[in-house]
């Protein structure tokens, strides 16, 4: 089906057509998520600069004035003697230095996203990739009951789980006893160099074939990454919602104009700005929401009901009840009520 309502770029500046359209994909099971460094940081833990910082601390060593990822790279060989493993446990303490994951407190935007991927009747994101090396959303799924299986290699088996979370860039654990770090991490110059080889090609493939089936969300990433747009603009020449006449495959949120909009939209991405991460949350909160009405409507379910004894004055109020129409379309609204 086609959504002519959104079948032009300017189309995508009213909200709330989009949040609806969202909304719709998500009742059928067409949402994946896409997350960045902004989300590790609203939910508490370090920024990059940070991260670096606390690793040359904690070695008693002086952050050198060089790039970051030059100085990632120097950490790794001066520091650690180029041993990897070393390297990784080093990175997982300063990145966790400090924080309590305390789930009955998760900030809104840990909930929020959450809440997209929870199994429910009105549908739900199964697929997430996380350019993080956190696992605060598989805990925070957990939690609540829900199986979570993160996947921090090219190779993976299918399985039956909730959600599958993608760590392309490496994983590593809040809780190291209960679930196994990756062999390795993306983080200095020699391992985003070793992405470009046939293990990055086997990544590249695994998350092309995700975002050209999917609309998209995106939080927390701001394009900076080549690899990520490289894969994306691929990604949208092939993508289904290119059969349906949409300009964009997705959105993503930025807090300021970061000069990159035009790069995301060329690979089929709409910037939705917003003043800060905490407006992120109750966006997709309404989508959450507004893919329960849809599928209230679909279903035909009535949401409140009375009784000829609730009034007597109105014997024909219970074979009244405004029932919505079973048949109403999932995929679109009418188009005299586009929000």
């Amino acid at each position: 089906m086609r959504h002519e309502l959104l079948c032009t770029r300017d189309a995508w500046a009213d909200a709330a057509l989009v949040r609806r359209f969202l909304a719709a994909q998500l009742t059928l099971g067409r949402i994946a998520l896409f997350l960045g460094a902004g989300v590790s940081a609203a939910l508490g833990l370090p920024t990059w600069s940070t991260l670096v910082q606390r690793l040359y601390a904690s070695a008693g060593r002086d952050l050198p004035d060089v790039p970051l990822d030059l100085a990632v790279q120097l950490f790794l060989d001066r520091v650690c003697d180029n041993d990897r493993g070393r390297f990784r446990n080093a990175v997982r303490d300063a990145l966790y230095e400090g924080f309590e994951l305390r789930p009955e407190r998760a900030p809104a935007l840990l909930t929020a996203l959450a809440a997209l991927t929870m199994g429910s009747q009105r549908g739900r994101a199964s697929q997430v990739v996380s350019y993080n090396f956190d696992d605060l959303l598989e805990a925070y799924l957990e939690w609540h009951g829900f199986l979570v299986v993160p996947i921090a290699g090219d190779r993976a088996w299918a399985d039956t789980a909730d959600v599958r979370v993608y760590h392309p860039h490496g994983l590593l654990p809040y809780d190291a006893a209960r679930r196994e770090a990756s062999a390795d991490i993306v983080l200095d110059r020699t391992s985003f160099d070793a992405m470009a080889t046939e293990a990055g090609a086997r990544w590249r493939q695994t998350l092309g074939g995700i975002a050209r089936s999917h609309s998209c969300i995106f939080v927390g990433l701001s394009g900076g990454d080549r690899g990520l747009t490289s894969m994306l603009a691929q990604a949208w020449r092939d993508h289904a919602a290119l059969s349906e006449g949409l300009p964009y495959m997705g959105v993503r949120f930025a807090m300021t104009d970061d000069g990159l909009n035009g790069v995301w939209a060329n690979g089929g991405v709409f910037t939705v700005a917003v003043d800060s991460h905490d407006a992120v949350a109750p966006y997709l909160m309404e989508i959450c929401q507004e893919a329960a009405k849809l599928r209230t409507a679909a279903n035909g379910i009535v949401t409140s009901q009375r009784t000829p004894d609730d009034n007597p004055n109105s014997a024909q109020a219970a074979s009244q009840q405004s029932r919505v129409d079973p048949s109403a379309d999932l995929t679109w609204p009418a188009r005299s009520n586009p929000a």
